[in-house]
């Protein structure tokens, strides 16, 4: 039987830490698999906490659940430190964090005086190597030093002097929408691949792309973890479904590739425009377009993608996306009237059905 693991976003939509570490040991009471976080200095969304800050809090209070970020970029901390504090939380944890990494967007560095490389091929490229040394510096010791000569990192005779429980290392969860090359490298480098949200048809076809690339580099594609991001409203009153709905759509435009596999005219959005990777929060005027774009997606679609409606709604999403591959659900509840009444009734009333049904 395949394990399926359900895991909790905290952190969205103005949820300040303190929320983070109040629900924390609830989302482990309740019976989830791990606890996610979004890693943005800034979002349109307000993810407003720092998950390494939360996770290393959290994980004095729990004793099951894993972290992870959903997830961090290459551009903002230097890869020997995110090794550093994904190795010192991996002890403090017992083995219980994973690093999320991604290419990174505009929104948390622009801002900020800090480089956005608008070049997506460039941005990649570091990608790949910001993986490979935090792995080499996860393997390192006094004794011994490892080198890198890559053409965005170097390392020299370097090693950290925190070691990893986890062996080999800690997982890596590789953020990757709908570029091939992206899953590429999650299919070589990656322990799980994250694309954010998606059509259960989308994620299909991309999750096929990235297990036939693994099995020409010799890996076994079971050994990497397909994972979905899903907000979740649950509810009966269908006025409220349908106003969440339309709240959506405006994240699900970031999701182009299953907007055009469905069938939908993308002529309306632009890349240019509406690349949130480009995106930069401050820039009310696009906001705005966006948000009027984002009125011209079919509802019936964003369903497809998200986890709105009553219990027996809920369950068919969720059983469509374990059909079509996903392994690990991260469950963004922020939506939801009650963020709290949402994550209990869910694990009370959907998931016994879904385990059962593997």
């Amino acid at each position: 039987m395949e394990t399926i693991r359900f895991g909790v976003a905290l952190g969205d939509l103005t949820m300040p830490a303190r929320e983070c570490v109040r629900l924390g040991p609830l989302v482990e009471r309740w019976g989830y698999d791990a606890i996610w976080m979004a890693d943005h200095l800034i979002d349109i969304d307000g993810a407003v906490a720092d998950p390494y800050a939360v996770f290393g809090y959290l994980a004095a209070l729990t004793e099951r659940v894993t972290f992870c970020a959903a997830v961090s970029d290459v551009q903002r901390i230097h890869p020997a430190k995110m090794a550093h504090i994904v190795a010192t939380l991996d002890e403090i944890s017992g083995g219980r964090v994973g690093l999320g990494i991604g290419a990174g967007e505009a929104m948390s560095t622009l801002p900020f005086g800090l480089p956005f490389e608008d070049d997506a091929k460039i941005r990649l490229a570091r990608l790949r190597e910001y993986i490979e040394v935090v792995k080499r510096l996860w393997g390192s010791s006094a004794s011994a030093p490892v080198s890198y000569d890559g053409a965005h990192f170097r390392l020299e005779g370097a090693w950290l002097d925190q070691p990893v429980l986890s062996r080999p290392h800690p997982p890596i969860h590789v953020g990757a929408l709908g570029s091939r090359a992206a899953l590429r490298i999650a299919a070589e480098l990656g322990d799980g691949w994250m694309p954010f949200f998606s059509t259960p048809a989308y994620f299909r076809h991309r999750l096929d792309y990235l297990r036939a690339h693994a099995e020409t580099l010799g890996r076994d594609p079971d050994t990497i973890e397909p994972s979905v991001w899903v907000y979740l409203v649950l509810t009966e009153d269908a006025t409220l479904a349908e106003e969440k709905l339309r709240e959506l759509a405006v994240f699900s435009v970031a999701e182009r590739g299953s907007l055009k596999h469905a069938g939908f005219d993308l002529s309306a959005l632009p890349s240019a425009e509406f690349n949130f990777s480009r995106l930069v929060v401050s820039d009310a005027a696009r906001l705005e377009r966006l948000a009027a774009a984002a009125e011209q997606v079919p509802p019936g679609l964003v369903r497809d993608m998200h986890a709105v409606g009553d219990v027996d709604e809920v369950t068919r999403l969720f059983a469509a996306h374990i059909d079509a591959g996903v392994r690990h659900f991260i469950i963004n509840p922020c939506a939801s009237p009650d963020v709290d009444q949402t994550l209990e009734r869910f694990a009370a009333e959907v998931l016994p059905r879904l385990r059962s049904a593997r």
